[in-house]
Protein backbone atom coordinates (compact mmCIF):
# COMPACT_ATOMS: atom_id res chain seq x y z
CA UNK A 1 0.00 0.00 0.00
CA UNK A 2 3.07 2.20 0.72
CA UNK A 3 4.06 1.74 -2.89
CA UNK A 4 1.04 3.32 -4.19
CA UNK A 5 0.42 5.86 -1.72
CA UNK A 6 3.88 7.37 -2.44
CA UNK A 7 3.17 8.87 -5.59
CA UNK A 8 -0.12 10.73 -4.30
CA UNK A 9 1.43 12.36 -1.34
CA UNK A 10 4.97 13.54 -4.27
CA UNK A 11 1.93 14.83 -6.26
CA UNK A 12 0.29 16.74 -3.26
CA UNK A 13 3.57 17.89 -2.68
CA UNK A 14 4.17 19.55 -5.48
CA UNK A 15 0.85 21.07 -5.75
CA UNK A 16 1.27 22.63 -2.45
CA UNK A 17 4.48 24.37 -3.35
CA UNK A 18 2.93 25.68 -6.40
CA UNK A 19 0.34 26.90 -4.24
CA UNK A 20 2.09 28.82 -1.76
CA UNK A 21 4.79 29.87 -4.46
CA UNK A 22 1.85 31.46 -6.60
CA UNK A 23 0.55 33.10 -3.38
CA UNK A 24 4.39 34.04 -2.44
CA UNK A 25 5.07 36.47 -5.76
CA UNK A 26 1.57 37.19 -6.83
CA UNK A 27 1.34 41.11 -6.27
CA UNK A 28 -1.60 42.44 -4.30
CA UNK A 29 -4.46 44.15 -5.29
CA UNK A 30 -3.49 47.55 -6.03
CA UNK A 31 -5.86 51.08 -5.87
CA UNK A 32 -6.55 53.02 -8.95
CA UNK A 33 -4.58 55.71 -9.19
CA UNK A 34 -7.49 57.53 -11.33
CA UNK A 35 -5.45 60.67 -12.06
CA UNK A 36 -5.34 61.29 -8.49
CA UNK A 37 -2.85 62.55 -6.13
CA UNK A 38 -4.72 61.65 -3.28
CA UNK A 39 -5.93 58.09 -3.09
CA UNK A 40 -7.74 57.95 -0.22
CA UNK A 41 -9.18 54.33 -0.10
CA UNK A 42 -9.77 53.95 3.64
CA UNK A 43 -11.88 57.21 3.51
CA UNK A 44 -9.53 58.82 6.15
CA UNK A 45 -10.05 62.32 4.59
CA UNK A 46 -12.56 64.70 3.86
CA UNK A 47 -13.01 66.20 0.29
CA UNK A 48 -11.54 69.92 1.40
CA UNK A 49 -8.48 67.81 2.91
CA UNK A 50 -7.77 65.78 0.11
CA UNK A 51 -8.51 68.94 -2.36
CA UNK A 52 -5.90 71.49 -0.13
CA UNK A 53 -3.49 68.59 -0.16
CA UNK A 54 -3.92 68.31 -4.12
CA UNK A 55 -3.56 71.36 -4.55
CA UNK A 56 0.06 71.78 -2.67
CA UNK A 57 1.16 68.39 -4.06
CA UNK A 58 -0.04 69.74 -7.63
CA UNK A 59 2.24 73.59 -7.00
CA UNK A 60 5.44 71.00 -6.10
CA UNK A 61 5.45 69.15 -9.30
CA UNK A 62 5.24 72.61 -11.09
CA UNK A 63 8.02 73.78 -9.43
CA UNK A 64 10.23 70.81 -9.19
CA UNK A 65 8.73 67.68 -11.56
CA UNK A 66 9.15 65.79 -7.96
CA UNK A 67 5.32 64.04 -7.52
CA UNK A 68 4.09 63.15 -4.29
CA UNK A 69 1.26 60.67 -4.07
CA UNK A 70 -0.52 60.34 -0.86
CA UNK A 71 -2.22 56.69 -0.77
CA UNK A 72 -4.32 55.09 2.25
CA UNK A 73 -5.31 51.59 1.90
CA UNK A 74 -8.02 49.58 4.79
CA UNK A 75 -5.23 46.55 4.51
CA UNK A 76 -2.16 45.70 3.23
CA UNK A 77 -3.38 42.03 2.30
CA UNK A 78 -0.74 40.40 4.63
CA UNK A 79 2.19 42.05 2.70
CA UNK A 80 4.86 44.00 5.24
CA UNK A 81 4.32 47.69 4.43
CA UNK A 82 8.08 48.12 2.58
CA UNK A 83 7.45 45.91 0.34
CA UNK A 84 4.00 46.99 -0.65
CA UNK A 85 5.13 50.56 -0.93
CA UNK A 86 7.95 49.71 -3.17
CA UNK A 87 5.86 47.29 -5.62
CA UNK A 88 2.96 50.63 -5.46
CA UNK A 89 5.89 52.71 -6.30
CA UNK A 90 6.75 50.53 -9.07
CA UNK A 91 3.55 49.57 -9.95
CA UNK A 92 2.39 53.45 -10.37
CA UNK A 93 5.23 54.92 -11.85
CA UNK A 94 5.26 57.79 -9.77
CA UNK A 95 8.18 60.32 -10.37
CA UNK A 96 9.86 60.80 -13.82
CA UNK A 97 11.50 58.14 -15.49
CA UNK A 98 15.51 58.64 -16.47
CA UNK A 99 15.87 61.90 -18.84
CA UNK A 100 12.60 63.47 -17.94
CA UNK A 101 11.78 67.02 -17.69
CA UNK A 102 14.53 68.92 -15.45
CA UNK A 103 13.05 71.16 -13.13
CA UNK A 104 12.94 75.09 -12.35
CA UNK A 105 16.08 75.46 -11.87
CA UNK A 106 17.42 73.63 -15.10
CA UNK A 107 18.51 70.71 -12.79
CA UNK A 108 16.91 66.90 -14.12
CA UNK A 109 15.81 64.60 -11.51
CA UNK A 110 14.98 60.77 -12.46
CA UNK A 111 12.90 58.68 -10.37
CA UNK A 112 11.56 61.50 -8.49
CA UNK A 113 8.63 59.68 -6.92
CA UNK A 114 7.34 59.30 -3.41
CA UNK A 115 4.57 57.73 -1.91
CA UNK A 116 2.86 58.34 1.41
CA UNK A 117 1.35 55.01 2.54
CA UNK A 118 -1.23 54.96 5.59
CA UNK A 119 -2.38 51.67 6.28
CA UNK A 120 -5.14 52.48 9.90
CA UNK A 121 -6.62 48.28 10.15
CA UNK A 122 -2.38 47.73 10.63
CA UNK A 123 -1.83 50.94 12.06
CA UNK A 124 1.20 51.23 9.97
CA UNK A 125 2.24 54.06 7.52
CA UNK A 126 5.69 54.24 5.16
CA UNK A 127 7.32 56.88 3.50
CA UNK A 128 8.21 55.32 0.16
CA UNK A 129 11.29 57.22 -1.85
CA UNK A 130 11.66 56.56 -5.79
CA UNK A 131 15.71 56.12 -6.40
CA UNK A 132 16.33 59.75 -7.23
CA UNK A 133 15.31 61.22 -4.28
CA UNK A 134 17.00 58.77 -1.61
CA UNK A 135 19.89 61.85 -1.10
CA UNK A 136 16.94 64.20 -0.86
CA UNK A 137 14.88 61.94 1.33
CA UNK A 138 17.18 59.92 3.16
CA UNK A 139 15.51 56.98 5.12
CA UNK A 140 16.61 59.36 8.21
CA UNK A 141 15.03 62.28 7.14
CA UNK A 142 11.92 60.26 6.09
CA UNK A 143 12.21 58.27 10.07
CA UNK A 144 11.77 61.92 11.33
CA UNK A 145 8.81 62.88 9.55
CA UNK A 146 7.11 59.76 10.81
CA UNK A 147 7.99 60.29 14.21
CA UNK A 148 7.76 63.36 14.45
CA UNK A 149 5.19 65.06 12.36
CA UNK A 150 2.76 61.55 11.94
CA UNK A 151 2.73 59.14 14.86
CA UNK A 152 1.98 61.83 17.27
CA UNK A 153 -1.56 63.09 15.17
CA UNK A 154 -2.13 59.56 14.68
CA UNK A 155 -1.68 57.96 18.19
CA UNK A 156 -4.29 61.23 18.66
CA UNK A 157 -6.70 59.25 16.44
CA UNK A 158 -6.43 61.97 14.13
CA UNK A 159 -5.12 60.50 11.03
CA UNK A 160 -6.05 63.54 8.95
CA UNK A 161 -3.84 66.28 10.79
CA UNK A 162 -0.86 63.46 10.57
CA UNK A 163 -1.20 63.53 7.20
CA UNK A 164 -1.28 66.98 6.41
CA UNK A 165 1.48 67.32 8.42
CA UNK A 166 3.25 64.46 6.85
CA UNK A 167 2.99 66.35 3.57
CA UNK A 168 3.91 69.43 4.49
CA UNK A 169 7.01 68.51 6.26
CA UNK A 170 7.60 66.03 3.03
CA UNK A 171 7.01 69.26 0.64
CA UNK A 172 9.74 71.12 2.86
CA UNK A 173 12.05 68.75 2.76
CA UNK A 174 12.09 68.92 -1.51
CA UNK A 175 11.69 72.56 -2.21
CA UNK A 176 14.57 73.58 0.42
CA UNK A 177 17.25 70.96 -1.79
CA UNK A 178 16.09 72.75 -4.81
CA UNK A 179 15.66 76.40 -3.30
CA UNK A 180 12.85 77.09 -4.93
CA UNK A 181 9.57 79.06 -3.96
CA UNK A 182 6.46 76.43 -3.81
CA UNK A 183 3.62 78.55 -4.71
CA UNK A 184 -0.03 78.02 -4.71
CA UNK A 185 -1.31 76.45 -7.78
CA UNK A 186 -4.94 78.25 -7.00
CA UNK A 187 -2.89 81.46 -6.22
CA UNK A 188 -1.41 81.21 -9.76
CA UNK A 189 -4.62 80.22 -11.59
CA UNK A 190 -5.83 83.62 -10.01
CA UNK A 191 -3.20 85.66 -10.93
CA UNK A 192 -3.38 84.11 -14.71
CA UNK A 193 -7.22 84.68 -14.91
CA UNK A 194 -7.07 88.66 -13.47
CA UNK A 195 -4.29 89.53 -16.05
CA UNK A 196 -1.32 89.56 -13.23
CA UNK A 197 -3.31 91.08 -10.58
CA UNK A 198 -4.60 89.94 -7.14
CA UNK A 199 -7.94 90.67 -5.80
CA UNK A 200 -7.54 91.51 -2.38
CA UNK A 201 -3.79 90.22 -2.74
CA UNK A 202 -0.50 92.04 -3.67
CA UNK A 203 0.14 93.38 -6.57
CA UNK A 204 2.42 91.18 -8.97
CA UNK A 205 5.64 93.00 -8.93
CA UNK A 206 5.95 93.11 -5.36
CA UNK A 207 4.73 89.34 -5.21
CA UNK A 208 7.87 88.59 -7.52
CA UNK A 209 10.12 91.22 -5.01
CA UNK A 210 9.47 89.61 -2.46
CA UNK A 211 10.18 86.05 -3.98
CA UNK A 212 13.72 87.17 -4.94
CA UNK A 213 14.50 88.34 -1.96
CA UNK A 214 13.66 85.27 -0.14
CA UNK A 215 15.33 82.98 -2.80
CA UNK A 216 18.65 85.55 -2.02
CA UNK A 217 18.82 85.28 1.47
CA UNK A 218 16.89 82.48 2.72
CA UNK A 219 17.79 78.70 2.80
CA UNK A 220 15.59 77.02 5.81
CA UNK A 221 11.77 75.74 5.03
CA UNK A 222 10.91 78.10 7.15
CA UNK A 223 10.86 81.38 5.50
CA UNK A 224 9.24 79.52 2.34
CA UNK A 225 6.42 79.01 4.60
CA UNK A 226 5.94 82.60 5.81
CA UNK A 227 5.66 83.36 2.31
CA UNK A 228 3.18 80.72 1.81
CA UNK A 229 1.17 82.44 4.44
CA UNK A 230 1.80 86.10 3.68
CA UNK A 231 1.13 85.65 0.10
CA UNK A 232 -1.76 83.81 0.82
CA UNK A 233 -3.52 86.80 3.23
CA UNK A 234 -2.72 85.35 6.46
CA UNK A 235 -4.82 81.83 7.61
CA UNK A 236 -7.00 79.33 6.21
CA UNK A 237 -9.85 81.89 5.99
CA UNK A 238 -8.39 83.35 3.45
CA UNK A 239 -8.17 80.19 1.13
CA UNK A 240 -4.74 78.91 1.66
CA UNK A 241 -4.08 76.50 -0.59
CA UNK A 242 -7.30 76.67 -2.36
CA UNK A 243 -9.84 74.44 -1.41
CA UNK A 244 -11.17 74.47 -5.17
CA UNK A 245 -12.25 71.23 -5.93
CA UNK A 246 -9.63 68.82 -7.69
CA UNK A 247 -7.66 69.27 -9.86
CA UNK A 248 -8.79 72.89 -11.21
CA UNK A 249 -7.38 73.76 -13.68
CA UNK A 250 -4.19 71.63 -13.29
CA UNK A 251 -5.03 69.04 -15.94
CA UNK A 252 -5.36 65.03 -15.29
CA UNK A 253 -2.56 63.27 -13.34
CA UNK A 254 -0.52 60.04 -14.20
CA UNK A 255 2.83 58.67 -13.43
CA UNK A 256 5.66 59.40 -15.27
CA UNK A 257 7.68 56.25 -15.11
CA UNK A 258 9.66 56.49 -12.26
CA UNK A 259 11.26 53.56 -10.51
CA UNK A 260 11.37 52.67 -6.79
CA UNK A 261 14.28 50.35 -5.00
CA UNK A 262 12.91 50.33 -1.54
CA UNK A 263 14.20 53.43 -0.08
CA UNK A 264 12.62 54.98 2.76
CA UNK A 265 11.21 54.62 6.19
CA UNK A 266 8.38 53.07 8.46
CA UNK A 267 6.66 53.48 11.39
CA UNK A 268 3.15 52.03 13.94
CA UNK A 269 1.18 53.72 15.76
Amino acid sequence: MNRFLKPFWVVLAVLMAGLWAGQAFAEPKYPDLNNQRVVDDAHLLSDATKADLTLKLKGLEDATTDQVVIVTVPDLEGYDIADYGYQLGRHWGIGQKAGGPAASNGQTYKDNGILLIVAPNERKVRIEVGYGLEPVMTDAMSSVIIQRAILPQFKAGDYSAGIVAGTDQIIAQLAQDRQVAIQKAQEAQTAADTGGSRKGGLPLPLIIFIIIIFVMFSRGWLPWFLLGSLLGGGGRGGGDWGGGGGFGGGGGFSGGGGSFGGGGSSGSW
